[in-house]
């Protein structure tokens, strides 16, 4: 405190006045000096209050509250922390509550008292909440008991950092309680192996921590196994730490509605990596092409490696395209027999080896599928074998929706159309079908001369949809 700012004062009785407009207390006193304190230097720290004797040995420092953060939310409970500190900097007779309640009135307190010294960090757990309910909480600095002057233990003020608030709110988590998290941590990634990889060996003595929704912790088994029971609806993080390790992926974060089970993670010695094989590295990986039946994923690595991709209605995924083993930088795989109108994730993967330790993961991605097929067909599955044809060829064509009407229309590579053949009404389905054509005949009943030839399939749908899509071409040998 300045001491330009320090007076003395005698006269009789008590008598307290409060220049708000001049920001000034004055305390006079009978029987003992007393000090004015201008408002604008004591605003931002403690009120500093005497006791009859002059000093400060038993004066209520009121705290000044800062960094007031709210964490740890459940169904039942909340974490408050805070930092607190005096005028002084030094201990204060001077006691903190945690004040909460449904409205901003926050009627209950708890603990009743929390006696600290100065500039301390604490935190608060505060229990036995209703779940699924928007709560307001507060921290209060509370004079003691034992003081002489200050208003005794309800002398309190809610103070906090210039700017700050008195009032936080938060709502606890709802559900039910009883859910479970749980996976293994081995050296291979369980139900993501390669055909040659070997039985999964478990990691023991591996820190699994989760954060989120709850907090805890779990040590793996001789299996590599850990569990977190007892869990609620909520996000959560699953971390696995161990020294001389690294983790793929170094965490996982999901929305937790049911028990999960498999979150597994693979964990490798520190320098296996580069003595078995390098990781890839991904970029641009995107769903391309996405129809009412099938969708493309596509993307790139540095190096040389495999193709698959993991896919499902959520992040657990649930089904694999199986693995493209040719090695390569551009990447692409086509999913079939999509939910028409759903929302997948995805994840595309790559192995630079035969050990699943080499497997890079993109992160997760999603694509939606439409309600309707904007299409009859398309060029890459329409076909002909044999080719070349002596007496006989089989069309091949693939029907992203039933048909009113296929026609196959043969021309020479002028332009002339010489054959045409109709497909019979069991050729007409949803998915895969096909039309023989013998004696490879005009349609006058000619057999065509040697040479090549060139077919135009005509589809039509009975909502009148339109599509003509040329074939490779058709050569003639006899």
């Amino acid at each position: 405190m300045k001491r330009s700012n320090v007076f003395k004062w005698t006269g009789i009785g008590l008598l307290a006045v409060v220049l708000a407009g001049a920001g000034v207390f004055v305390f006079l006193n009978k029987t003992s000096s007393s000090r004015i304190v201008l408002a604008d230097e004591a605003k931002e720290h403690s009120q500093l209050l005497h006791n009859a004797n002059g000093d400060h040995a038993c004066d209520c420092f009121q705290p000044w509250i800062s960094n007031v953060t709210i964490s740890n939310i459940t169904s039942t409970s909340f974490d408050m922390t805070w930092d607190c500190g005096t005028y002084t900097g030094s201990a204060g007779p001077a006691a903190y509550q945690v004040t909460y309640g449904t409205t901003n009135a926050k009627s209950s307190i708890y603990p009743t008292t929390l006696p600290t010294t100065a500039y301390t960090h604490y935190t608060v757990t505060v229990p036995n909440l209703t779940p699924g309910t928007l709560y307001h909480a507060g921290v209060k600095g509370c004079c003691l008991s034992n003081c002489s002057r200050g208003g005794g233990p309800t002398y309190c003020k809610t103070y906090q950092q210039s700017g700050g608030t008195s009032d936080w709110t938060l709502t606890t988590l709802a559900g039910s309680t009883g859910f479970t998290i749980a996976g293994i941590i081995g050296t291979t990634a369980t139900g993501k192996r390669v055909a040659s990889a070997k039985a999964d060996a478990g990691i023991t003595g591996v820190l699994v921590t989760l954060s989120g929704g709850a907090s805890k912790k779990d040590t793996t088994t001789s299996t590599g196994a850990y569990s977190f029971a007892n869990l609620q609806a909520g996000t959560y993080t699953v971390t696995p730490t161990k020294t001389g390790v690294v983790f793929t992926p170094l965490s996982k974060t999901y929305t937790l509605t049911a028990s999960v089970s498999a979150q597994n993670f693979v964990g490798v010695t520190t320098g296996v990596l580069n003595t078995v094989a390098e990781n890839a590295v991904m970029s641009q990986v995107t769903a391309a092409k996405v129809t009412a039946q099938d969708v493309t994923i596509t993307w790139k690595t540095n190096i040389p490696a495999t193709s698959s991709v993991e896919y499902g209605l959520t992040t657990q995924y649930g089904m694999n395209s199986g693995v493209n083993a040719e090695m390569g930088y551009n990447h692409y795989i086509q999913l079939f027999d999509l939910q028409k109108g759903a929302t997948y994730h995805a994840r595309a993967v790559s192995y630079t080896g035969e050990n699943a330790n080499t497997a890079a993961y993109s992160s997760d991605f999603t694509f939606k599928v439409p309600s309707f097929e904007d299409r009859i067909s398309d060029r890459g599955r329409i076909a002909n074998e044999p080719n070349p044809a002596s007496t006989w060829t089989m069309f091949t064509y693939y029907l992203y929706q039933p048909a009113r009407s296929v026609t196959i229309d043969v021309l020479t590579l002028s332009g002339k159309r010489v054959a045409t053949l109709e497909s019979p009404s069991s050729s007409l389905g949803e998915g895969w079908n096909k039309v023989r054509w013998d004696n490879l005949s005009d349609n006058y009943g000619k057999r065509l001369q040697d040479g090549v030839y060139v077919y135009r399939f005509k589809f039509r749908t009975a909502t009148n949809m339109e599509q003509d899509i040329e074939g490779s071409g058709l050569r003639i040998v006899r």
